[in-house]
């Protein structure tokens, strides 16, 4: 007997036809908001096995309807590589306001270190708990990480949360 927290064969099969559905309406550009919006909310109600075996569609589909809109993208290396850049300029910043009793030095330093560290953490704290990044995109001048969203919907609930906790530190 098949335990009563798993779907059935059908139900999985509804879930991959829906999934292949968004896709298609995201090649033919006829894909309008709700539809990925349901399914996310009917996969998170899968076990977490179920979850895991759709992780590959679901990421795929999610950098789809990511990507429709145009915005300008960065490989992931690049994306950290000027995170971590900005990261230690505004460490030399911070030494240099220290040295010349510049409060505003002080302050730029401090804004710049506001804007690197969540993301450099959020994609530390992801890698730890099993969710990989695809790329970085620009969103106004600063660099955006773009997670695997398959990996984050098949991870344990409780990693999601720590996931989102680490994004507001």
């Amino acid at each position: 007997m098949v335990a009563a927290s798993h779907t059935s064969v059908a139900e999985r099969e509804g879930i991959r036809n829906r999934i292949a559905e968004i896709e298609r309406q995201l090649d033919e550009h006829r894909y309008r908001p709700g539809p990925w919006e349901q399914l996310l909310k009917d996969l998170r109600a899968l076990p977490r096995d179920e979850r895991a075996a759709l992780k590959e569609e679901i990421s795929r589909v999610s950098s789809k309807l990511h990507r429709r809109d145009g915005r300008a993208t960065l490989s992931l290396m690049a994306g950290i590589s000027i995170e971590a850049a900005l990261t230690v300029i505004a460490t030399v910043l911070i030494i240099i306001a220290q040295q010349n009793h510049s409060n505003l030095l002080a302050i730029i330093a401090a804004a710049i270190w506001i804007m690197t560290f969540q993301p450099l953490l959020k994609i530390g704290v992801g890698y730890l708990l099993g969710v990989e990044y695809e790329y970085a995109y620009l969103y106004g001048a600063e660099p955006r990480f773009k997670m695997r969203h398959g990996d984050f919907i098949a991870a344990p609930r409780w990693s999601r949360i720590v996931l989102h906790l680490s994004g507001m530190v």
